[in-house]
């Protein structure tokens, strides 16, 4: 049957005499409407699952539940470890996060889930004159970051973002800096499914800017 949709029955009973049929009265009318459904599929090159507020769906294993018309679905996306969230496709709304879909006939909602990039190391910074640390790391793995997220601190515990630099771009300048102070820095690398863990910290202190 065709889900969602309304069907008609009714029954009458028969006798048969020899080759001859005789059928009584139809019996009263009713009608019956099958439930509606809505499944989950799922996209890009990381790997999550999405479960329903209701727990009915649990896509991993359970892609698809069955519900009464228009009824509100809430689906919640879970990446896993080294993959982010990246967008939903066939919700009727978005609320952060949250996919919502009202059940009707057969809706199918995406969700895709990307690998987030691999995490930078080997950070190092070298202060290079009294207002200028230069900053270099390598990358690594196959993952296609969209950039890196440069992080700054004058005590090594509480950071700032103070720039990005483009994908590949594995150094960074940091000018206009105070002379005689000492600056920590770590990096990230980002796309669309979120960021990495941070790579090692590295310090550097800018000199006196002294004229002999």
């Amino acid at each position: 049957l065709t889900p969602d949709s309304v069907y008609s029955y009714r029954i009458r009973a028969f006798t048969t005499k020899g080759a001859n049929i005789a059928y009584l009265s139809y019996s009263n009318t009713l009608d019956a409407k099958t439930l509606a459904i809505v499944q989950i599929s799922k996209s890009g090159n990381g790997n999550g699952k999405v479960t329903s507020s209701d727990n009915k769906i649990d896509c991993g294993l359970t892609c698809a539940g069955e519900y009464v018309s228009n009824t509100s679905i809430n689906l919640i996306p879970s990446p896993d470890a080294n993959s982010g969230f990246f967008g939903w496709s066939g919700c009727d709304s978005v609320d952060g996060n949250t996919c919502l879909i009202s059940a009707s006939g057969v809706k199918t909602a995406n969700a895709m889930f990307v690998l987030t990039p691999d995490v930078p190391s080997d950070l190092v910074a070298s202060a290079v004159s009294s207002s200028q640390v230069d900053l270099s790391w390598v990358r690594h793995g196959t993952t296609t970051e969209d950039g890196f997220k440069i992080y700054r601190s004058l005590d090594g515990q509480i950071f700032s973002q103070i720039t990005t630099t483009n994908s590949g771009v594995t150094k960074y300048p940091d000018q206009n800096l105070a002379e005689n102070t000492t600056y920590y820095y770590k990096v990230s690398a980002y796309n669309g499914g979120g960021e990495s863990a941070f790579s090692n910290q590295a310090s550097a202190s800018t000199g006196s800017n002294t004229v002999s």
